[in-house]
């Protein structure tokens, strides 16, 4: 061919393979950057959701003292307890919790189907109210280790979520400082504690 087809006539000489040679490897490298980048864009969730930094999974949820509960008129079967006089040990619903404004919870038998489980509560310091960061600060400090005692194993390696619930401003000046961290098997519904499992 003399060119006419719009192509440069190619000589190979030992300058142009090693020019050759060059473009392959950085194609070869480009494309392995591309691979790994859309990898990483749909990996990430899930590797997050694994490895929990900083808890990646916590949702911080403060009791409403605003709107009423929507529960009606107690009934002696009615166990509800109020989200700030939980205990450690406790089976219930999260979405019954959800639907009360996170006001309250109604304790399940452990055995019985439940897909949250309280491991930590406890009053925290005196102190100014903390900002979402100092929330993030307390659960790192006292609930991971309650979390590592209660389960058995570290907060990191778990493939349950952990959750936790604070008081509003008004209530912690009033001296109410509890936190609570309470432990959701993605899975779905227990019939068993979490206590110990090691999972």
């Amino acid at each position: 061919m003399s060119g006419n087809d719009g192509r440069r006539p190619r000589r190979v000489d030992d300058d142009e393979s090693s020019d050759s040679v060059a473009g392959i490897v950085i194609l070869v490298v480009g494309l392995l950057v591309v691979a790994l980048g859309v990898i990483a864009y749909f990996a990430w969730p899930r590797i997050s959701a694994v490895l929990h930094p900083a808890p990646v999974v916590t949702s911080s949820h403060r009791p409403s003292t605003t709107a009423p509960a929507p529960v009606t008129t107690p009934t002696p079967t009615d166990n509800r307890v109020p989200i700030l006089q939980v205990a450690s040990g406790m089976c219930f619903e999260q979405q019954a919790m959800k639907d009360s404004g996170q006001t309250y919870i109604w304790p399940i038998d452990c055995t019985k189907p439940h897909n949250s489980e309280v491991f930590y509560a406890d009053s925290l310091p005196a102190g100014d109210y903390p900002d979402q960061d100092g929330w993030v600060a307390n659960v790192k400090q006292y609930c991971h280790p309650a979390f590592k005692d209660y389960v058995g194993l570290d907060f990191n390696e778990s493939r349950l979520d952990v959750y936790y619930v604070y008081p509003p401003q008004s209530e912690w000046n009033a001296g109410d400082r509890i936190l609570v961290c309470y432990a959701v098997d993605p899975a779905g519904d227990r019939t068993s504690t979490v206590a110990g499992t090691k999972k």
